[in-house]
């Protein structure tokens, strides 16, 4: 995956990139704005539908509403939803979502 967006339960968005670095990107009032604008970063970064994994921590079904709407916009995608290993929940805070996404080169 080349590059990732965080949905944490504050309703904040955040990316991250393969080196690590954590960036906000915009603090919103609600779930469906936030799903609006994650769609959008994922458009503006280049995402044509391709593979995308969605983590989550104990959010399984807004994991997959996520990639239900996901879908809508991008029929033929690969969607996997997962919850992480229990070591890789320390990087996460319950009820967020990670989303990675391919963005071909």
């Amino acid at each position: 995956m080349n590059y990732g967006i965080i949905l944490d339960t504050g309703y904040n968005l955040n990316t991250y990139e393969e080196k690590g670095i954590l960036s906000i990107l915009n603090t919103l009032r609600n779930t469906i704005t936030a799903y609006d604008q994650l769609i959008k970063r994922m458009i503006a970064r280049g995402y044509t539908g391709g593979m995308v994994i969605i983590k989550h921590w104990k959010n399984e079904s807004k994991a997959n509403y996520l990639a239900s709407l996901i879908q809508s916009y991008y029929p033929s995608c690969q969607i996997t939803v997962l919850e992480p290993s229990y070591l890789r929940t320390f990087a996460m805070a319950q009820g967020q979502l990670m989303i990675d996404f391919e963005i071909p080169s």
